[in-house]
């Protein structure tokens, strides 16, 4: 329980400005979702490429799609990346008006669209 602490015990922080990558992989319960959303949603600079969310499979991405838009999340600031036409999607989402500050996806779709990449 608590908030989620790196392998060495110490709590898992990220600065504001941090734009370096984070993979969470722990036990369930750990508060990881929240954390992590919490952090994203203060982030100071909001001028930058939205984060991306990979989780392990659909009811994944699904929990935190739901708990993104409970942490204050707008939704129309999050894109589920996922089914036919997700790229055209994203595209029109980052085109258009609206800021885009999460893009949330699963790892098989992660996997399919970089396979088909190269």
């Amino acid at each position: 329980g608590g908030a989620p602490r790196t392998g060495r015990g110490e709590p898992l922080t990220a600065p504001a400005s941090s734009s370096h990558g984070l993979i969470l992989a722990d036990d369930m319960g750990a508060g990881k979702t929240v954390s992590v959303l919490s952090g994203l949603l203060l982030r100071e600079t909001f001028d930058r490429a939205p984060s991306l969310v990979v989780g392990p499979n659909v009811p994944v991405v699904d929990q935190w799609h739901e708990h993104a838009l409970r942490c204050g999340f707008k939704e129309s600031e999050v894109v589920i990346y996922r089914g036919a036409g997700r790229r055209e999607r994203l595209e029109t989402a980052l085109k258009g008006r609206r800021r885009v500050r999460l893009v949330l996806t699963d790892r098989y779709v992660l996997m399919n669209d970089l396979h088909d990449a190269v």
